[in-house]
């Protein structure tokens, strides 16, 4: 050492004749005996409050008194002489082993905590202190600490509970609902949660002050009634056990509910007040518009003429309205409590049985028609429809049943299928040709003749028209002639011609109008003769005039034949048909050759003659209804006048056909009689109401379905849903009215409509067929009930219930997860699909920098819509929206091109963003959020307020998870701190043991070194001597043999004896070897001293390749060959180092860490590679140095056993990290190189490993 930086003397060499002091010279306490020096040394540890034992060898060779008590032993020869482990359990015994007792051999010293064992076999905890002594004493001080551990872990396990509870009590009232205050007895504020600030829109830096006098001037200022709030405050601190629960107006509208309570204390006395408030403002204004729905329905069950009827689970009548008292009689007293079996005959009660069962099963609501039974006994027809009362539960607690009486409808639809088959069996009875058409030209009707003409079925052409069913010319001819009657509202006679079975065949036709009440055209029909046989010859037409004569006298409906008299001034009979003759009162034989004017009255010919003038002029056969009148009867006639032409084509003669119509006209009249019945049913019901036909056509409405139709009734009678409806609606309502007449079962629909003006509005359709006697469907009625308000009420209660699911997401997200990415996330995916949207984002406000702008953080859209996760958008391009947000506003764009500010309507189409709506948040640490939805692809959207604030409630959420986020990553930072410091206080914890233990080894190697030099100096010294005194010895041995080569007997013996020719030849190359021998201690020596340097502190220059041979020195016996291994080789490459500045001592421990550890990787390898059945027989160690072209000294120390995985190579400089058997590596030994490398000498350390090449670890330290 530099005597200039220590206090202690340098230890020299001895000298042969130096005198040395000893420690009992100087020692003042070697006055005393050892007799007295040992009774105070017992005396010394009997008083200590410490356990105290010495051993030896293991074993106890002295104990005090406390250690006997602490171990509940009486006597110490109980113990003297036993093996320390008989105080401990097994288990124990060996971590001690293990972990103590080669850090005592080593360090010599340890301290720790153990669990040893009483005599009764009970265990405690005791602090251990043990203390190796030079004499190979083991010194044993421990105290029994269970009780100090107990109370450590019970403080502990108390903070623990006490941090948790107040973690659980902030995170719940920060996640009510509820603004919470809690006031102390001096009130106070002690607590409150940021939803109280909210409600009450209080200041931080106010509710900061904690005085309850200025909050509550606060507050007042914002009461409807201040005084009374006071007054009951008051009141509440004047009773300190009163509970309050009650409602405050505010003077913005707002109703708050107030709750406060007294908070006691375990002792019974008083800690202060918790005050709660929320806001109901939304809840009372849904009780409201809930009052006032019930008003509505209430009036509507009253006011409706069906029948409305509750029932219980038990099918007993609960409500009754009106029109029910109407239907069947009773009053609602006289039948509230009874069973729906008063109003089913026995006939019935089957059915209804089934439907109730269906009922209380909770299916959907049905529908079915059944007679009942009035009060005054008579039946009646009534169609029902029954609901289910079902509880959000699930739970059956009644049915409502709407009734109509439907009994007249009932009757009127079995005459009209009266009426209606009558005309069939007419039809299907009349020899020619009859058909009727629609307007377009479809087969509506066919007789049974057409079918034996065409030999078809009618349901092959019914529904066809005649380009389907006829060749094209022939078909439009047709059509032609069609359309002339259509247009002209008259009927025709013509011939036409059709094919038939391939063959042409010619028809003398009639055709006229079918008119309605209107005398407008809605269908033709046509009555056609074949008269093809006429056309071929004239026997044909013989045979045909007989068969004309044929239905003369056999048609069943009349025909006359008059003569025109000068142009149409007058008309004479020439003959009238069997049939006209057979059904007229009076002889018509007699009016043969009398005119017009001859036989009626003049009144009535000049209602005549007319028609028949018409005929000859126009040479068109006309048709009319005519009545005719006597003293008897009164009856119609449909009469058809068709004019005869004669070779110049002048009219001469006119046939007429008529045909009694009297009872058609009594069925038309009894219908129309029935139609006005319906129009009045129809009319006196509030709802929308009608009847069509089969082929959806309107046979009647009423007042309010024209209404909403914009038309009259009579205008929408005969017409089509086509007609009536936008194209897309009608196809609906078409295909609806199919399947109702198809399946034959009624249909109730909700459907949507939109108006030209965009308003939304809802109906409640109920759709039934009407069945004819064929058990055919031959119509629909139908009943459209406005369920507009309803639906709004059920889109508000969706609406609420979306906000309440989205915000309970929200919490149980904030509650599950404190990580803010994963809430937002989530978050944004939730809002995104409830409020159908396609872009959901939220982004931060970065306002100081140059250019401040807005990040998107996190982004959740439709996927054909790009991701703006980490878009950046500039401050002033969007202003609008930053001018907004800074205000704290929140901010709605309907229509992007509607955008005032040029800039920003750029930016909104560049995006492609039509509609938006953007939250502004605000978190603690000023930092500026935006939640923003929009819209895109040229959809324009209206935001609601309950959008806005659904998302004003969203952003709230988020808050609070920005809050709590915070809170985490401040806790995870100081965490991570914690962590740091306690790997920090272990490395150096180990690393000054380690320091301490190269210290103490440098100390013993250099003592060492010193007590081996002196006698090793003394002998090498005196060597030379020796070789000298045995060459002069010998050299005189020479001289006697020489002079005396006789020398006596006795001498002679002993020279044999001694073989001194052996000595002589051996004594040289004996001396030599010792020289050898001290030489070799020499450099030995030499080695101890450079490794001693360990110890060093300070800087100094040295020669590094003195260091690396000191420390191969050190390792060399772990070199040579030997059973687990063969010699190891060491590959020297040194290069021209200079000397270098540095710490040498700490330089030989990074060599001795990185020999060491090649030598332990070049065995391993060997093993390994041994197991593996192949061989390793070079094993090398090279070691290089040289200077870098940066002016560094580079030394790099290399093996060539197997690989280090990669894996491990990335740890191992961390400290504690070890890939050793336990007890054989701590895992500090590469730390410790790598600091001292990096931090010591600023230089570097890096480890090259590669398969099949070895390990190679090279050093950088840089020249001062």
């Amino acid at each position: 050492m530099n005597p200039s930086n220590s206090d202690h003397p340098v230890k020299k060499p001895l000298s042969a004749d130096a005198q040395i002091s000893t420690p009992d010279q100087m020692n003042p306490l070697n006055t005393r005996t050892p007799e007295a020096l040992l009774r105070l040394k017992d005396a010394a540890m009997e008083a200590a409050i410490d356990a105290i034992a010495l051993l030896e060898n293991g074993r106890y060779l002295y104990l005090n008194s406390q250690h006997l008590r602490m171990f509940g032993y009486n006597d110490v020869q109980e113990l003297i002489g036993q093996p320390w482990q008989v105080l401990y359990e097994p288990e124990e015994a060996n971590r001690l082993q293990k972990q103590a007792i080669p850090i005592v051999e080593s360090v010599g010293h340890w301290h720790g905590e153990a669990i040893a064992k009483r005599k009764d076999g009970s265990t405690f905890v005791q602090d251990v202190s043990l203390t190796y002594t030079e004499d190979q004493v083991l010194i044993c001080v421990c105290r029994n600490i269970t009780q100090r551990k107990q109370a450590e872990q019970q403080q502990a396990d108390l903070l623990e509970q006490l941090r948790r509870s107040n973690a659980i009590l902030q995170a719940q009232q920060e996640a009510s609902l509820e603004g919470f205050l809690i006031i102390d007895q001096n009130r106070q504020v002690i607590s409150h949660n940021q939803k109280f600030c909210q409600l009450w829109q209080i200041p931080q830096t106010l509710i900061k002050r904690g005085k309850d006098p200025e909050l509550l001037r606060y507050v007042l200022d914002q009461l409807a009634s201040p005084k009374e709030f006071i007054d009951k405050v008051e009141y509440v601190y004047q009773h300190r056990e009163l509970i309050i629960e009650d409602e405050i107006q505010l003077k913005d509208g707002r109703i708050f509910e107030r709750y406060c309570a007294p908070l006691p204390s375990p002792s019974g006395g008083y800690y202060g007040r918790i005050w709660s408030f929320r806001d109901i403002s939304d809840r009372i204004a849904m009780e409201e518009q809930l009052r006032v729905s019930d008003q509505r329905l209430s009036l509507l069950v009253q006011q409706t003429p069906l029948a409305v009827i509750e029932w219980n689970t038990e099918f007993q009548v609960t409500a009754w309205n009106p029109a029910a008292e109407h239907i069947f009689g009773y009053t609602a007293s006289e039948v509230f409590g009874k069973n729906l079996e008063f109003l089913i005959p026995e006939f019935e009660q089957a059915q209804v049985s089934d439907v109730v069962a269906d009922l209380l099963t909770q299916k959907n609501g049905s529908y079915s028609i059944n007679q009942n039974q009035t009060k005054d006994g008579r039946l009646i027809t009534c169609q029902w429809y029954n609901t289910p009362l079902v509880t959000a539960e699930g739970e059956l607690v009644g049915v409502v049943s709407m009734a109509i009486d439907i009994t007249e409808q009932k009757r009127i639809q079995v005459e009209l299928q009266r009426s209606q088959a009558q005309l069939q069996a007419i039809l299907d009875n009349t020899p020619v040709a009859i058909y009727v058409k629609d307007l377009e030209g479809r087969y509506i009707l066919l007789n049974r003749a057409i079918e034996d003409i065409f030999q078809i079925k009618q349901a092959d052409w019914i529904g066809k028209t005649d380009l389907e069913v006829m060749p094209p010319t022939i078909a439009e001819s047709i059509l032609e002639n069609d359309l002339q009657v259509i247009l002209k509202g008259q009927s025709i006679h013509l011939e036409e011609t059709v094919i038939s079975q391939g063959e042409e065949r010619h028809f003398v036709a009639v055709k006229f109008p079918l008119l309605n009440e209107n005398n407008q055209p809605y269908a033709l029909c046509g009555i056609s003769t074949d008269i093809t046989d006429f056309k071929r010859t004239e026997q044909e037409l013989k045979t045909q005039k007989s068969f004309l004569q044929s239905i003369w006298d056999n048609i069943n409906y009349g025909i006359f034949v008059l003569d025109v008299i000068n142009q149409g001034e007058d008309f004479r009979f020439v003959s009238f048909n069997p049939a006209i003759i057979k059904t007229s009162n009076q002889s018509l034989e007699s009016l043969v050759g009398k005119t017009l004017k001859q036989v009626f009255p003049q009144e009535m010919t000049k209602a005549f003659i007319p028609r028949y003038v018409e005929v000859v002029h126009s040479g068109e056969s006309i048709s009319f209804e005519e009545q005719f009148s006597n003293e008897h009867d009164l009856s119609w006639w449909f009469i058809t006048l068709a004019p005869l032409k004669n070779a110049q084509g002048k009219v001469y003669k006119i046939i007429g056909t008529s045909e009694n119509i009297t009872e058609r006209k009594r069925i038309e009249e009894k219908l129309r009689t029935q139609q006005n019945q319906i129009k009045y049913l129809l009319n006196n019901i509030p709802h929308m109401a009608w009847l069509k036909n089969k082929n959806g056509q309107f046979i009647a409405v009423n007042e309010p379905l024209s209404r909403r139709c914009g038309l009259t009734p009579e205008n929408m009678i005969g017409k089509t849903d086509s007609e009536l409806l936008n194209a897309e609606f009608a196809r609906k309502v078409i295909r609806d009215n199919r399947q109702v007449l198809v399946s034959k079962q009624p249909q109730r629909i909700e459907q949507r409509i939109i108006d030209a003006q965009g308003k939304v509005s809802w109906l409640e359709i109920y759709k039934t067929p009407i069945i004819g006697d064929k058990n055919q469907a031959i119509g629909t009625v139908g009943i459209a009930i406005e369920i507009t308000d309803r639906k709004q009420t059920e889109q508000y209660f969706r609406q609420q219930a979306r906000r309440e699911k989205i915000l309970n997401q929200l919490t149980t997200q904030i509650r599950k997860s404190l990580e803010f990415e994963t809430i937002l996330q989530t978050s944004l995916a939730s809002v995104k699909d409830c409020l159908t949207v396609d872009r959901c984002g939220f982004s931060v406000y970065y306002p100081h920098v140059e250019q401040p702008y807005w990040e998107v953080i996190q982004d959740s859209h439709n996927e054909d819509l790009p991701d703006f996760k980490g878009q950046i958008f500039s401050a002033a391009v969007i202003a609008p929206i930053t001018e907004r947000a800074l205000n704290a506003e929140v901010i709605k764009i309907v229509d992007a091109d509607l955008e005032e500010n040029r800039i920003f309507r750029q930016a909104l189409r560049a995006t492609k963003t039509k509609s938006m709506v953007s939250i502004p948040l605000q978190r603690s640490s000023g930092q500026i959020g935006l939640l923003t939805c929009s819209i895109h692809q040229n959809k324009v959207r209206n935001w609601t307020d309950e959008e806005v604030n659904l998302l004003q409630a969203v952003v709230e959420q988020l808050a609070i998870a920005f809050k709590q986020a915070e809170l985490y990553e401040q806790t995870r930072t100081k965490a991570q701190e914690l962590e740091q410091a306690m790997q920090e206080l272990r490395r150096t914890q180990a690393q000054m043991i380690q320091n301490e233990k190269m210290s103490s080894l440098g100390q013993v190697v250099a003592g060492v070194a010193h007590e081996i030099n002196n006698p090793a100096s003394f002998i090498y010294g005196n060597l030379t001597h020796t070789h000298d005194y045995a060459n002069d010895l010998l050299k005189l041995i020479e001289l006697y043999q020489t002079h005396y080569p006789n020398p006596p007997s006795e001498i002679e013996t002993e020279i044999a004896k001694v073989d001194l020719e052996f000595i002589m030849e051996d004594l040289p190359k004996l001396i030599h070897s010792m020289q050898n021998g001290a030489e070799r201690i020499k450099k030995i020596v030499e080695s101890l001293r450079t490794f001693s340097r360990l110890d060093e502190a300070e800087l100094k220059t040295i020669d590094l390749h003195k260091g690396i041979e000191s420390t191969l020195m050190i390792v060399e016996s772990r070199l040579y060959k030997n059973s687990n291994h063969p010699a190891i080789e060491v590959i020297k490459e040194y290069g021209n180092l200079p000397r270098i500045e540095c710490y040498a001592g700490q330089l030989n421990q990074v060599f001795i860490n990185i020999l060491s550890n090649a030598i332990d990787a070049l065995e391993d390898s060997l093993k390994q590679i041994r197991e593996s059945g192949q061989t390793f027989e070079n094993p090398q160690i090279k070691i290089r140095t040289g200077l870098t072209p940066d002016h560094q000294v580079m030394i790099a120390i290399a093996n060539n056993g197997l690989e280090i995985p990669a894996e491990i190579q990335q740890h191992i400089f961390d400290p504690f990290f070890t890939t050793k058997p336990v007890g054989k590596g701590t895992g500090m030994g590469l730390s410790i190189c790598y600091q001292i490398i990096t931090e010591k000498h600023g230089g570097s350390i890096e480890c090259i490993s590669q398969p099949k090449q070895g390990t190679e670890f090279i050093i950088h330290i840089p020249i001062r």
